[in-house]
């Protein structure tokens, strides 16, 4: 039995157990190895005692010295190190009592870790004493060992169902030899030793026993487990999304412009645009609706939908106002069609009640939500962090053009052979080939809040490391911080979730023409105190309003205006204002978001 120990290194009395080692160090960004393998600090050679006392005496010790003399090491060295153990070393285990939270090569080094355990050697992997996620530890096909709250034996230990966490240890004291002298030590780095010692005796002496296996057998030595309860979830939207060839959509209105407007972004084909036969946007072309595109489809009645045509999925948006105008369930009828023709739903709102009277729609009908069901298990409160540069596209308020903003940045994005992991809140983001949804926008679907909600936003960082993304897109909604403290409904809660959880680098602010200068300040402010990220632009509708007779005029900018306002915002904020209906300044603000990382 030979485990190899990634760690400071050894120096310690128990040399006879050593079959050899290795050093990886890091000089200004170019990694060497060397055989001089003696502890740089201390550490490597207290969990080696460790693992040697709690092991039998037959089994050995590889060392591979990747911590330095503070008892830190990069991404870069711990892949370093993993790929050499995987082409060059034969050991039956690797222990590794560190980590790291940000990890530019996830993807390499998951891949490598995967690679061994295809050969039967796994790896323990100590979790941060701070509460984040680390990795390898939260790796797939790696036993992430924790330490727990509960008062536990030195040798007991927890075990912990549908989580990153595999395992928690004691939280105790362990005297163990730093250097020419003994310390009492507590934290996951040797506690985790246990696990180690643990598996090394169920694989001692068979030759191939799954990951599974392995923590099956665990498991029955385990002082508590905590359970998986894991609950039904309807159909996904973005499964759902990706089987989309060809779509109407129905109704026509501004949940559905973006999609009209920016019909080339979707990976599928629309066949045609919906209405009610009293919208006075029947019978128009798109591009005479929305004058940014020259999409020239006619907006048609919904009674001519061709149901008996090769479309495969109805695309429906919010239908409570065309109800009421129409004194009629107009959502209950339409969908009564589509189940009848075979047509697969994707709706923008809330379909439940439809779905509880009609349960065998559930296989094809669906929409984008998150409730209770999507958030992480048995996380103990473990955050994500990411190496990837995060964006947030944020506002003063509802209306001002932050998807348009979202989906001219991945248009360029993709353009110049970017991979962008996006994350949408609105619920066509699935639509445009975006990865997440997290549906708080208008009638929303997002069934979470508080620590439920920032734990499982937070977790699509994992998605981004999977996919080797490049940058992180998101958008928030409406406004970030509140205009008024008279009701509930008009605190910016989820806004604040959603910075916490994402803590974007940077953000792009949309702000109004009309908007105060303290109210602008303010945002500002809180966004970068918030997260330590930067208001790096803002951007406007070109126009303004004035006072009219029921309701505020819509005025369009002149050039002379917009110019003046753009000189008053870098005056007094530093920053450039874009016009989003500009291409050229959709392009001035990219590049300015390129160069800014």
């Amino acid at each position: 039995m030979v485990i190899a120990v990634l760690d400071s290194g050894y120096s310690g009395r128990n040399k006879e157990r050593i079959s050899g080692g290795i050093a990886f160090e890091e000089n200004q960004g170019t990694i060497s190895a060397k055989e001089d393998y003696e502890d740089s600090c201390g550490h490597g050679t207290a969990v080696t005692d460790l693992l040697a006392e709690y092991t039998e005496e037959d089994t050995k010790f590889f060392i591979v010295r990747i911590l330095n003399s503070q008892e830190k090491c990069s991404a870069s060295v711990m892949t370093e190190a993993f790929k050499y153990l995987n082409a060059k070393v034969e050991c039956n285990l690797i222990h590794i009592s560190a980590g790291v939270e940000r990890i530019a090569e996830a993807k390499e080094l998951k891949e490598c870790i995967e690679e061994l355990a295809g050969k039967g050697i796994y790896t323990v992997a100590a979790y941060a004493n701070n509460g984040a996620v680390a990795y390898p530890a939260a790796f797939e096909n790696v036993f992430g060992v924790d330490t727990s709250t509960n008062a536990l034996a030195k040798r007991e230990f927890e075990a912990v169902e549908g989580s990153i966490i595999d395992f928690r240890t004691s939280n105790g004291n362990y005297r163990v030899n730093w250097g020419d002298q003994k310390l009492i030590v507590s934290g996951s780095s040797f506690s985790s030793t246990v696990i180690t010692a643990e598996i090394a005796k169920i694989v001692k002496d068979r030759k191939e026993i799954s990951f599974a296996e392995v923590r099956s057998r665990l498991k029955e030595r385990a002082a508590k487990v905590y359970p998986c309860n894991k609950m039904p979830q309807l159909l996904s939207a973005s499964k759902l999304a990706k089987e989309i060839k060809k779509a109407v959509v129905f109704p026509f209105n501004k949940e559905v412009f973006e999609l009209a407007g920016n019909e080339d972004m979707c990976p599928f084909e629309i066949e045609g645009y919906y209405t009610h036969k009293y919208d006075m946007n029947l019978g128009k072309s798109i591009s005479q609706v929305l004058t940014y595109t020259d999409n020239r489809k006619i907006v048609e009645n919904a009674d001519d939908i061709p149901w008996d045509t090769d479309f495969d999925t109805l695309i429906i948006g919010h239908c409570d106002e065309i109800s009421k105008a129409l004194k009629k369930d107009v959502l209950q009828e339409i969908f009564l069609k589509a189940r009848e023709h075979n047509k697969k739903v994707y709706s923008l709102a809330s379909i439940v009640g439809f779905l509880q009277d009609h349960p065998e729609c559930g296989k094809t009908f669906t929409f984008p939500y998150l409730d209770a069901s999507h958030v992480p298990q048995n996380r103990f409160g473990k955050l994500r962090k990411t190496a990837r540069p995060v964006v947030a596209v944020m506002g003063t308020s509802s209306k001002q053009g932050k998807f348009h903003v979202q989906l001219a940045i991945r248009k360029r994005l993709l353009k110049d052979g970017y991979k962008p992991y996006q994350i949408a809140t609105e619920p066509t983001g699935y639509l445009f080939g975006m990865d997440y949804v997290y549906p708080m926008g208008y009638e929303s679907t997002l069934y979470l809040q508080e620590q439920d909600a920032v734990l499982t936003l937070n977790d699509r960082f994992k998605g981004a490391d999977d996919e080797d993304a490049d940058i992180i897109l998101c958008g928030s909604q409406s406004g970030t911080i509140p205009f008024k403290y008279d009701n509930v409904s008009g605190l910016t809660i989820q806004q604040t979730e959603f910075l916490m959880a994402l803590s974007p680098d940077a953000a792009v602010l949309c702000i109004n023409y009309d908007d105060d200068f303290g109210y602008i300040e303010r945002t500002r402010k809180y966004i970068e105190s918030l997260t330590g990220g930067k208001v790096i632009n803002f951007t406007t509708l070109p126009f303004r309003y004035e006072k009219g007779v029921n309701a505020p005029k819509k005025v369009s900018l002149t050039p002379e205006e917009f110019e003046k306002k753009k000189t008053e915002i870098k005056n007094r904020f530093g920053v450039n204002l874009y016009d989003i209906s500009k291409a050229e300044d959709m392009n001035a603000l990219y590049a300015e978001m390129i160069d800014f990382f």
